[in-house]
């Protein structure tokens, strides 16, 4: 029993190790309305020049993209960042 609880202690420290390689997460936001396609791709920094881009988007009158579609992926947004493990600093 205690060597399976040193290999689960093992993979999370590779987990974790992995995660602190990696320098930038992205987050992808997407929404399919009828033939358009909306993809979202931002990092933590940028969260406010994105929740920007819905508005204007849903602003547009030459796109599908309405309020109702802005809010609800400005709420996606929020529960990414809700759930975002912290970065790895040096």
């Amino acid at each position: 029993m205690a060597d399976n609880a040193h290999i689960a202690n093992d993979r999370a420290h590779a987990t974790t190790t992995w995660r602190c390689l990696v320098r930038q997460e992205l987050n992808i936001l997407a929404l399919i309305k009828g033939a358009e396609r909306y993809v979202f791709v931002y990092d933590d920094d940028s969260r406010e020049t994105l929740l920007d881009a819905l508005r204007d988007r849903a602003a547009d009158p030459r796109f599908s993209f309405n309020w109702f579609d802005a809010a609800l992926m400005t709420e996606k947004a929020r529960e990414q960042a809700k759930s975002a493990k912290p970065t790895c600093r040096q």
